[in-house]
């Protein structure tokens, strides 16, 4: 799951909120923009701190629901990097052979 929009999100959801109630009590524009200010930093700290703990919590839970086919899938690789490890060494020592044989 994507979860680098999640601190915007509730950024704004929290600046919404501020807004509405701004408009309800008649603040005055400088003090609308220090609470504003204050109330999103908050919200972005309280954002981030939800991102952190989905990030952690979904990881943990693709883990465990992945292991199976993870290691199937890495079994299947490593025979087909070693296969082509060895095809390519044998290459390489009939070269040198090859070399060998043309200097002599």
């Amino acid at each position: 799951m994507n979860t680098k929009f999640i601190p915007a999100i509730v950024m704004l959801i929290g600046g919404l909120i501020d807004c509405i109630f701004a408009i309800i009590n008649h603040l005055n524009l400088f003090d609308f923009t220090l609470e504003l200010l204050i109330v999103l930093i908050v919200f972005l700290v309280i954002g981030e701190c939800v991102r952190y703990v989905l990030e952690q919590n979904l990881s943990d839970f693709a883990d465990e629901n992945g292991e199976e086919s993870n290691e199937e899938s890495d079994e299947e690789t490593d025979d087909e990097e070693y296969g082509e490890a060895d095809d390519i060494e044998e290459e390489a020592d009939d070269l040198d052979t090859s070399e060998e044989d043309e200097e002599y």
